[in-house]
């Protein structure tokens, strides 16, 4: 699912004028989704309190949603830049299960 979620990424930096508010949120809704994911299969091993900045990373986004879907175009693309970096980085950190 990662690569999917990357390449969804990648094809909505293309597509950015074209997407609506709508889109913006559904985009990022399965970003934080896989972000969840990758952080309780790959870093299943660590103690419990290590990551917790992933569910404060993810709550907190998700409580500005409505304000990053309406962002301008350069702010919007620089989030799913650096959104996409963070999922390519839990990636690399070990295999993922299923």
């Amino acid at each position: 699912m990662s690569l999917a979620i990357i390449a969804q990424v990648q094809e909505a930096i293309i597509s950015l004028p074209l997407l609506d508010r709508e889109q913006r949120m559904a985009l990022f809704l399965r970003l934080l989704s896989e972000i969840e994911f990758l952080g309780k299969t790959v870093l299943a091993s660590l103690e419990p309190g290590a990551c917790v900045w992933i569910d404060n990373l993810v709550a907190t986004v998700s409580a500005g949603l409505p304000e990053i879907a309406e962002m301008g175009d350069s702010e919007f693309q620089f989030l799913l830049t650096e959104f996409e970096k963070v999922i390519s980085t839990l990636v690399s950190l070990g295999p993922i299960a299923g």
